[in-house]
């Protein structure tokens, strides 16, 4: 698949989104719009995208997998969503907190609105993850996750894990994955998800302090 120019859809998604963000944030609170401490500190920032968000999909652009969609899990309020549907890759974001889901559906609909072009191959849902069918079924089907960190990792990440293995590729935060790691112990978690059926093939983006994105193949 090949990417669109995703330095510009960084400065335009930037444009339209931020104000509308900041007018969410106002509107509903920290809590009432899902935004917690994750994108208020953004909105001091003003900021909609992370550097390490801009990293990955540089890396996307340049490996040229061959996908045709991608699922992005624990999408929060969508922004790597819209930033890869700009770039002309269909895309699923699944979030299963309903307040941050609500305010991923608003800014899509706004955005759909603004950018109509574009946004015809984003879309954001808060159906079970991984979606329900057979692995064959996701066929050409490159699943992200970037940050799902959770206070309640004993009882998602095995369950997340085998989700991924569902899914011919996967680029994981293995720094980020339902809890923090680090060079200490990263390798643990690349070995169970070895141990589940995905070949690992190596680092695929280092973003510093934010984590390293590792490539995942099913075997």
């Amino acid at each position: 698949m090949e990417f669109g120019s995703y330095r510009e859809g960084v400065e335009r998604l930037t444009t339209l989104l931020l104000p509308v963000m900041a007018e969410r944030f106002a509107l509903l609170g920290e809590e009432g719009s899902g935004a917690y401490n994750f994108y208020k500190q953004r909105l001091l920032q003003r900021l909609v995208f992370k550097d390490y968000e801009i990293d990955l999909l540089a890396a996307l652009a340049q490996a040229d997998l061959p996908i045709r969609q991608i699922h992005d899990v624990g999408c929060g309020w969508g922004q790597l969503v819209f930033l890869l549907a700009w770039c002309g890759c269909p895309t699923v974001g699944y979030e299963n907190d309903r307040k941050r889901f609500a305010s991923a559906v608003y800014f899509q609909s706004v955005l759909g609105v603004l950018d109509p072009h574009h946004m015809r191959f984003a879309s954001v849902s808060d159906a079970h993850w991984p979606p329900p069918g057979r692995a064959r079924g996701l066929g050409q089907t490159l699943v992200v996750t970037t940050n799902i960190v959770t206070d309640e990792a004993d009882l998602y990440e095995e369950g997340s894990i085998a989700g991924l293995a569902r899914y011919p590729l996967a680029v994981v935060n293995v720094d980020r994955f339902c809890r923090y790691r680090g060079e200490a112990d990263r390798h643990l978690l690349i070995e169970r998800f070895v141990k589940a059926g995905l070949a690992h093939r190596g680092l695929f983006c280092d973003v510093g302090e934010d984590g390293q994105f590792h490539l995942f193949e099913r075997g």
